[in-house]
């Protein structure tokens, strides 16, 4: 067994506190900026801790995200997958159908006792008010590592993470395209802008993460769009 693969599964007594030095990041942006229009979406997070043994920041285990009022998600805006865990355990991603991709994040992580961290690759899939999280190592054809589903609500995405515990993120940077599919004469969108743009310039995405040690902080991020 890889020092790796210990630590995917590697169970803690205690969950590790964060130095008075640990500090996460978050940027937002929207593909549009027009209101009410289909929008693909970017995201990326960061986290550090100069002040912890190799820089391990705390185990950030939940991610919230409430995108700006009036913001709209509709997971029937393209086909679901309706893979099994037991499918993906086997099938990694050749679980869901291509067709049903929405989007990819890539990771870097660490896990106790190390200062060498690790890429990984997340395939993310459509699913009925859901998000199939597959992740892999290095790139979506990599060893399976973990899989997961995040609860997709009308203007909200929660990420459920499942890391072993020792296991710390530094980086995860998430790209959704633009997706939408015409049913009749509507034209579904799987996220789309707010209907208007207020006075600021700009919409505003609001993230909570929520740590293993039970503590939580909270970042907000500008988009700008047109008035």
């Amino acid at each position: 067994m890889t020092l790796l693969a210990a630590a995917i599964g590697l169970t803690a007594s205690a969950t590790a506190l964060g130095s008075p030095q640990f500090v996460s990041t978050f940027a937002g942006t929207y593909t549009a900026q027009t209101p009410s229009t289909p929008s693909g979406f970017d995201a990326l997070a960061t986290w550090s801790d100069p002040g912890e043994p190799g820089g391990k920041p705390k185990e950030v285990d939940k991610i919230k995200v409430a995108f700006p009022p009036g913001s709209k998600l509709d997971t029937t805006a393209l086909p679901t997958c309706k893979a099994s865990a037991e499918d993906i355990a086997n099938l990694a991603v050749r679980a869901c159908p291509a067709k049903t991709k929405l989007g990819e994040v890539h990771g870097l992580g660490v896990y106790a006792g190390s200062t060498a961290p690790f890429n990984t690759f997340a395939t993310l899939f459509n699913a009925k008010r859901q998000i199939i999280v597959v992740v892999t190592l290095d790139n979506a054809k990599g060893r399976l590592l973990t899989d997961f589903r995040d609860d997709v609500r009308r203007s909200s995405i929660t990420v459920n993470l499942k890391v072993g515990r020792g296991i710390s993120l530094i980086r995860f940077q998430a790209h959704v395209p633009t997706h939408f599919r015409k049913r009749g004469r509507k034209r579904k969108a799987y996220y789309r802008t707010p209907p208007s743009c207020p006075a600021s310039g700009a919409w505003t995405t609001t993230v909570t993460l929520s740590y293993r040690d039970g503590s939580t902080d909270q970042h907000t991020a500008p988009s700008p769009c047109k008035r």
